[in-house]
């Protein structure tokens, strides 16, 4: 039987995307599954896929300078047929890996040339020349690994002149079981509208809390990590007293979550790292709440208007209008058969087209058919 090691640097071991959809679908395909990670955890068995840990660094600077080094050893022991690489980082393990004869898969979560240009902590004038000498890096060693998959269309894009095997595969939900709900229950949840996963700098908050200042007996949950200066703007924001803010939750808890709420919100600025104006399919949120039946207020991106106007499931908003946010809470508050009818169309997409089973069977075409 044949093995795939997957090596994660900066992610936790049972991350959404790396755990419970890859690592388990690779082991449904018939392959030993390992991950090898710096999460500071034990070494585990977890539902038949063993979990490796390297020594744990609190610095980023020297995961990004030595990582690639500090996973050598155990990667080369690990003596895996196929690995999947998920940081960038570990580009240069990949390459060592290839020369010892190993098929080698890279996936870019991030669009990493043009996230150099908007990292704010990065000197302003270096930001492009680092950008360029990275995008260089990546070309070469996308040219020698044998696939490169990612969530971003525009990321692929890019490289699909440089790698024959590049393939889209988006963070759709894993669909195991639906949150239907009727009109009475959806009803009886009251003014509560959520969003889910790292609050960003780019992802509205202090717009939302500015548009929902003036409405009455609403309450805004948020469920993720707030980076602290961002926590504190919100604090002092009038709107601070609407937010039940739970914190970091389990992946198995969302569900929960989201069954107490009546609107999901993922209003993201035009990030070169999301695809700009285009948008991109690597946000996992907007399409979690379509399967909870949450209808959806979100970013007017080109790939989101035509889901939207296609399954009728939400609204879309220019990022950064707090008026026009204001009017799409207000209509769905308004028009709560609308807003019911909208988060069952959201359940009818994923269940038609949205869902992990999709991008599953690209994954067993790579793995089964190009890699083997």
């Amino acid at each position: 039987m044949k093995s795939v090691c997957i090596l994660t640097s900066g992610y936790l071991r049972d991350n959404a995307r790396n755990f419970q959809r890859q690592a388990k679908s690779i082991l449904s395909f018939g392959f030993n599954v390992s991950i090898l990670t710096n999460d500071g955890g034990n070494d585990e068995c977890i539902d038949g896929i063993d979990i490796y840990c390297t020594k744990f660094w609190k610095s980023r600077i020297m995961i990004l300078l030595f990582a690639w080094k500090q996973f050598y050893h155990k990667s080369i022991n690990i003596n895996a047929d196929i690995y999947l690489i998920h940081s960038p980082e570990l580009l240069l393990l990949g390459l060592l890996l290839k020369l010892k004869g190993k098929k080698v898969i890279y996936d870019a979560h991030e669009d990493l040339p043009n996230h150099i240009i908007e990292k704010e902590w990065l000197p302003r004038l270096t930001r492009k020349t680092i950008s360029y000498f990275t995008s260089i890096y990546m070309n070469f060693v996308f040219s020698k690994i044998d696939a490169v998959i990612s969530p971003h269309t525009h990321v692929l894009d890019r490289y699909s002149s440089i790698n024959k095997n590049c393939i889209l595969i988006a963070n759709f939900p894993l669909y195991l079981s639906n949150l239907k709900v009727s009109y009475s229950e959806y009803c009886k949840r009251g003014k509560v509208i959520c969003y889910s996963g790292t609050c960003y700098p780019h992802s509205n908050q202090l717009q939302i809390l500015e548009a929902i200042k003036d409405f009455e007996f609403l309450s805004y949950s948020i469920a993720g990590f707030i980076p602290e200066d961002l926590y504190f703007k919100m604090q002092e924001h009038v709107s601070f007293s609407k937010v039940n803010f739970l914190g970091m939750i389990k992946y198995k808890s969302l569900k929960d979550f989201y069954k107490k709420a009546q609107i999901g919100l993922v209003i993201m600025d035009y990030k070169l790292n999301l695809g700009g104006k285009r948008g991109t399919f690597a946000v996992n949120k907007i399409f979690e709440y379509m399967e909870a039946g949450l209808p959806i207020i979100c970013s007017d991106y080109d790939l989101w208007i035509e889901l939207i106007d296609k399954y009728k499931c939400g609204l879309y908003v220019k990022p950064g209008d707090i008026i026009e946010i204001k009017k799409a809470i207000k209509y769905l508050y308004e028009n709560p058969k609308i807003a019911y009818k909208m988060g069952q169309n959201g359940i009818n997409a994923i269940d038609k087209e949205y869902n992990w089973k999709v991008e599953e069977n690209k994954l067993r075409e790579l793995f089964l058919n190009k890699l083997c």
